[in-house]
């Protein structure tokens, strides 16, 4: 994925499509090289939308995280959403700015219907779509926070119409006994 997430997925289809060792390797070889940027990307990008969390909300997290830089790339937004959802257990969407356009990708803790949440928020983004789990949206800067603000908005209501709390996930421990 990493050669679609970050340039030209020819590369990986003309690595596919190799009939030789000596055709395939130096495509094998970029393809890793990508996903090492990439995973480069995604670190820098997942520090950058923690922070900027925690900047912006303080001891109390809202109940629908959005986060939007001009300086993410495009192609780890959802891998970023992910991880957000895992630090924060509340459904993310982690937009990348571009000329005043916004395009971002969301995620949920398991049983959020994202696209609900996103759906009542419809009428401050100029599209989106997905399922329950994921979900891409494109947005205007200048409706970035209207949109923001609806989505916490959304996503706190669905939770409380559900009675749903945060997700309790299984933990592995280690004691010293």
């Amino acid at each position: 994925n990493a050669a679609g997430r970050l340039g030209d997925p020819a590369i990986t289809l003309a690595l596919l499509r190799a009939r030789t060792l000596e055709e395939a390797r130096p495509l094998a070889a970029r393809i890793d090289a990508l996903n090492s940027e990439r995973k480069d990307v995604q670190r820098q990008v997942t520090e950058e939308a923690i922070a900027e969390v925690r900047r912006t909300s303080g001891a109390t997290l809202p109940a629908g995280i959005v986060v939007a830089s001009d300086r993410w790339h495009r192609g780890v937004v959802g891998i970023v959403a992910a991880r957000l959802v895992e630090v924060f257990d509340a459904p993310a969407i982690v937009i990348a700015m571009h000329d005043g356009i916004g395009h971002g990708s969301g995620r949920a803790p398991p049983g959020f219907p994202l696209y609900d949440a996103i759906a009542r928020c419809r009428g401050d983004l100029d599209g989106f779509g997905g399922h329950s789990a994921a979900a891409g949206v494109t947005v205007r800067a200048a409706r970035l926070d209207a949109f923001s603000a609806a989505f916490a908005d959304a996503t706190r209501t669905i939770r409380a119409a559900s009675g749903a709390g945060p997700t309790v996930r299984p933990v592995d421990v280690s004691l010293d006994g």
